[in-house]
């Protein structure tokens, strides 16, 4: 469908990492004058940048099948009252809808009723509170479960009762959302409605991870947010997302887009710049992939770099750590430089007063704590104007 596969370099916002997130064979490694313009330094692995695109660092596609085995197992468990190995199996359910990259109902449907059988296991040991916590989260990300009288005793009927009544009284946030295809939006679990290029909805504070269902059934990757105290905007691309292989790696397919979507890839997790290179794996025909092997795709999105130098650098009492994006040397220095001067006044005071005194036995003491104090304090001077100019020479662009 795409003639061209990219393995890509990412730019971090504060310009000075790199991340390469796929295997590149030595024929097709990144022109000089790419890796010129890269430090050397690689600080961000590769399950960060997944957790970055799609909210974990291991995701898979769950086996439906195998997660409802994981269920009837833990019931079995529970009947032979081994409650903490049929609670650690719900919890392996949990961790699998936590990772997959697609939703469908099914999907939906086993982690509620993972979430709703761990509420009455809690509530049947008595850990009353656990199992509040547990039912608020349910019915925040999932919303107010339909409970079998059948399965699931009074109790907990009567918790989910009384837990969807305080949900309904929860403050809310606004969440706006964007999407060039039409489609309805679900936050975990939950159905939050219809959208037609833009849509808004409210939600609790928490994190959340949303998708994007289109009309044929397909779902986009989630997307994380963690809505606190202003409105969240986001935008669903199911566009982006067919075209991103996050597997063992993290590549890209594109054809004469190929820049467009390095954009969006770049807008989406939050960086300055994003590469694509050529990858090819070993094995494949060399005539499924015609691209130009000394020349990298790139878009840069535009971000605030530390400056290689600027007159505020020469400024003392931490004025010049701040212009460089350090604030806590910044603040750790203007602490000091602001009791060293204090010492040198008291100093100069005490000096001067012996000898207006004539105090003469107590004047050489006291030159000798002047000069000291201003020794310290005028070298912190320039101590930190030196430690800003260099650091920002450094790492400054």
């Amino acid at each position: 469908m795409f003639a061209t596969l990219l393995t890509l370099l990412v730019m971090l916002p504060n310009g000075d990492l790199t991340v390469l997130t796929g295997p590149l064979s030595l024929r097709h490694a990144p022109p000089p004058s790419v890796l010129s313009s890269m430090p050397a330094a690689v600080t961000q692995s590769l399950s960060e940048l997944k957790k970055a695109i799609v909210g974990t660092a291991t995701p898979r596609t769950p086996d439906l099948m195998e997660l409802n085995q994981w269920l009837a197992d833990a019931r079995e468990r529970e009947a032979r009252f081994d409650s903490a190995g049929a609670n650690a199996l719900r919890q392996q359910v949990l961790a699998a809808f936590a990772d997959c990259l697609h939703t469908n109902p099914e999907l939906r449907q086993v982690a509620v009723t993972a979430q709703l059988d761990l509420v009455a296991s809690q509530l049947g040991e008595d850990k009353t509170p656990a199992a509040e916590l547990l039912a608020r989260n349910l019915v925040r990300r999932f919303g107010r479960p339909h409970l079998d009288p059948a399965r699931y005793p009074p109790a907990v009927r009567t918790l989910f009762d009384t837990t969807a009544q305080e949900a309904a009284r929860a403050p809310t946030m606004e969440v706006r959302v964007k999407s060039h295809r039409p489609g309805t939006v679900y936050a975990d679990g939950r159905l939050l409605g219809p959208i037609q290029n833009n849509a808004r909805f409210r939600l609790q504070r928490g994190d959340y991870r949303l998708w994007l269902v289109d009309e044929q059934g397909q779902s986009s990757l989630p997307r994380v947010i963690d809505i606190e105290d202003q409105p969240v905007d986001i935008t669903l691309s199911i566009e982006l997302d067919e075209r991103l292989l996050i597997e063992d790696s993290v590549l890209l397919r594109c054809d004469d887009d190929c820049d467009t979507q390095l954009a969006a890839l770049a807008l989406r997790i939050g960086v300055p710049k994003v590469l694509g290179l050529p990858y090819r794996p070993e094995g494949l025909d060399p005539q499924a992939s015609q691209v130009d092997n000394n020349a990298a795709l790139s878009l840069t999105t535009p971000v605030s770099a530390r400056p290689q130098f600027t007159p505020w650098y020469l400024v003392p009492f931490g004025v010049g750590q701040f212009a460089g994006d350090q604030p806590l040397l910044g603040g750790g220095i203007a602490a000091a430089e602001v009791g060293l001067l204090a010492w040198h006044l008291f100093a100069i005071r005490a000096h001067s007063q012996a000898v207006n005194d004539n105090h003469y036995a107590d004047e050489p003491a006291l030159r000798e704590q002047r000069n000291l104090s201003a020794t310290w304090f005028y070298g912190s001077l320039v101590a930190g104007v030196v430690e800003a100019v260099v650091m920002g020479l450094v790492t400054g662009e």
